[in-house]
């Protein structure tokens, strides 16, 4: 039923448009394009969500490798702090 009535709109509009042709310049002309802009528009959407999976992949890598740089740093710090309490000869 659905298939019928997405039929039958169409119709009606492309014939307030201009008169049933089915050689290519009325409706079937007129359901070919929007056939192809469906077609782009599939294709567009598959490429956003592959541009949205991608920025999100970065983000990930990039917070991944603050983390650590963080904890690099924060080892570092540790180190150099525990250095000054040790005695001249290596002995707390």
């Amino acid at each position: 039923m659905a298939e019928t009535l997405m039929v039958q709109k169409p119709i009606l509009v492309q014939e307030q448009l201009c008169p049933l042709d089915l050689e290519g310049s009325g409706l079937m002309g007129w359901w070919a394009e929007m056939t192809r802009l469906e077609k782009v528009a599939h294709h567009q959407e598959k490429e956003i969500k592959e541009k949205y999976l991608e920025i999100r992949l970065e983000k990930k890598i990039e917070e991944h490798l603050e983390a650590m740089l963080v904890q690099q740093i924060y080892l570092k710090t540790e180190f150099l702090v525990e250095i000054p309490r040790q005695g001249k000869n290596g002995k707390p």
